[in-house]
């Protein structure tokens, strides 16, 4: 479902990767972030996903923004309410940044990336 969103601060495709974060929303992408990413799709060069969500949800909410931009995130990253309490976020959060630095060395600049990218967690250091 489409919703009204304001212009974003800055236009998606001066940029060679843009982060996408989302709360799941019933199992879904929250329909302002679907919204963009429809605005927007044929702006973004490259993506990687997060999002919040209760206690499920995030590889449904990926897949749907993914298939929405017609891109496959280079890196993904998936908090739990119950996660968020434990307050154990920094290592998730530095390993999804990792990912993003190793993919991110790796993209050639012309092209989007268009193969998919495992959702899962690297293993702790």
């Amino acid at each position: 479902m489409r919703t009204s969103i304001g212009a974003p601060l800055y236009d998606p495709s001066d940029f060679d990767l843009v982060i996408v974060g989302t709360p799941v929303w019933r199992l879904s992408v929250s329909s302002p972030i679907r919204t963009y990413l429809q605005d927007h799709a044929r702006a973004l060069q490259n993506v990687a996903f997060f999002c919040t969500m209760n206690y499920f949800g995030s590889n449904r909410a990926f897949r749907q923004m993914g298939d929405v931009c017609r891109r496959y995130p280079i890196a993904t990253l998936a908090r739990s309410k119950r996660a968020m309490r434990r307050g154990d976020l920094g290592r998730e959060v530095d390993a999804f940044v990792d990912r993003l630095r190793n993919e991110y060395a790796t993209l050639e600049r012309a092209e989007p990336i268009s193969r998919p990218v495992s959702a899962a967690p690297a293993p702790a250091k």
